[in-house]
């Protein structure tokens, strides 16, 4: 009985009643197949041009940076602090299995690289329960990256990739259903005029007189001995040509011959122009606008100029993540009344030095902020057993009883002068 009611209670988005206008979709869900299956449809791939250009590593190196942060379904305390890590249905699908095709890492990759890609993309809840669990929370049992294909006043139809058959198909949906992410880069990314279409723009024309150099034309003029002004010495010049082309054409190995009086001009040079230059300086106000730097990718980068990526590009991708997943899968109970929320929590040891990560232990641990074993977490090593290394305290100083309680050693020192007064 406990099996049956687990399936009864359960929605899919795919075995919804389907509807023919907007007005029967919503909240319903209207279903339409869009293309036949491929190679592994389930994967988001890049288009209109970035996925051709040197705009994919950038984008590959801040989705993979975004994808290796930790997001959790916490809770709160009343003033807005981490308190616990919630262990429910969201909670899974961020950090064990997403969908039945994706990993965690593999679907926060996807979808950062979408939301770049796409400027505003949809993730759909493809399995969730009927109602609100007991504590208000919005259970989500596999969830999709999704392409929002039309925008109604409180629907939206998104193109979403259904597992059972293998296809792309198109749902509509209430907005309140579906996360809604919008890129906070979408200025500079997505906008018509913005620069990473200009730089697209000119890297097409780049690759155009790269194709037009290599295309094996000669490019040459032949100066003739007479001056060409009149029909009959337009026509004599025409026929030269085609005599000229039809020589190499035919010649085995490209040779052919001219008149003494002949004069040969080669036009295929690179010609001088600043589309180079200009896409140079495009990348450059691009890199300034991400905070990305050459040492970033190679990987020579200071902790500094690690720290100023990551506030300009990662945090703001991360921060779009978490208040998106907030508001769609937790109920407003949930946030108000049990003080539940979306956070990512950054691996603060993972771009130090042995040097730095030291001294940083010291003063954490010394400063009573982490005890010794949140700090050997955070390091990779496993718990000790010792009750101490649970508890927050300095370890540069000698903890014994008297130090433990001060109010008796003063009490005991009061005694002692009572009684040496009580003496005299």
């Amino acid at each position: 009985m406990k099996i049956i009611d687990n399936i009864k209670s359960k929605w899919n988005v795919f075995f919804a009643p389907k509807k023919d206008t907007i007005q029967e979709a919503s909240p319903q869900l209207y279903s339409m197949n869009v293309s036949p299956a491929y190679s592994r449809p389930s994967r988001i791939h890049l288009s209109r041009g970035n996925e051709m250009t040197i705009l994919a590593g950038l984008y590959s190196r801040i989705a993979m940076d975004v994808a290796s942060v930790d997001i959790h379904h916490v809770v709160l305390d009343k003033k807005g602090n981490f308190k616990d890590i919630v262990h429910s249905e969201l909670d899974d699908r961020l950090n064990l299995s997403t969908n039945m095709d994706q990993i965690p890492y593999s679907f926060k990759l996807d979808l950062v690289l979408s939301l770049f890609d796409e400027g505003c993309i949809a993730v759909v809840p493809t399995e969730t329960d009927d109602e609100p669990d007991a504590d208000g929370n919005y259970s989500v049992y596999a969830m999709r990256i999704a392409k929002i294909t039309k925008w109604y006043p409180s629907d939206v139809e998104v193109e979403v990739y259904n597992e059972f058959t293998m296809m792309k198909e198109r749902v509509i949906m209430p907005k309140n259903d579906v996360c809604i992410l919008e890129n906070p880069f979408y200025a500079v990314m997505n906008e018509p005029n913005s620069l990473v279409k200009r730089i697209n723009r000119r890297l097409a024309l780049l690759d155009g007189i790269d194709e037009q150099a290599g295309s094996g034309k000669i490019d040459m003029i032949v100066q003739l001995p007479f001056t060409i002004r009149g029909e009959t010495k337009q026509k004599l010049a025409e026929e030269r040509r085609m005599a000229l082309e039809k020589q190499l054409a035919e010649s085995r190995y490209g040779i052919g011959y001219i008149d003494a009086t002949e004069h040969i001009t080669q036009l295929n040079r690179p010609i001088d122009n600043n589309i180079l230059k200009e896409i140079e300086y495009l990348n450059t106000q691009l890199y300034g606008e991400l905070g990305m730097t050459q040492s970033i990718l190679d990987g020579t980068a200071d902790s500094e100029t690690i720290v100023h990526y990551e506030n300009k590009a990662v945090y703001p991708v991360l921060r779009v993540i978490c208040e998106g997943f907030k508001r769609t899968f937790l109920t407003t109970e949930a946030i108000r009344d049990k003080h539940h929320s979306v956070m990512y929590f950054k691996d603060l040891f993972k771009h130090m030095s042995i040097e730095n990560m030291a001294d940083m232990c010291d003063k954490l641990s010394r400063n009573e902020i982490l005890s010794s074993n949140e700090i050997r977490s955070g390091l990779g090593y496993r718990p000790d057993d010792n009750p101490r290394s649970d508890e927050l305290l300095n370890k540069n100083i000698a903890h014994d009883e008297q130090t433990e309680n001060p109010g008796a050693q003063k009490s005991t020192k009061g005694s002692k002068n009572q009684n040496e007064a009580k003496k005299v």
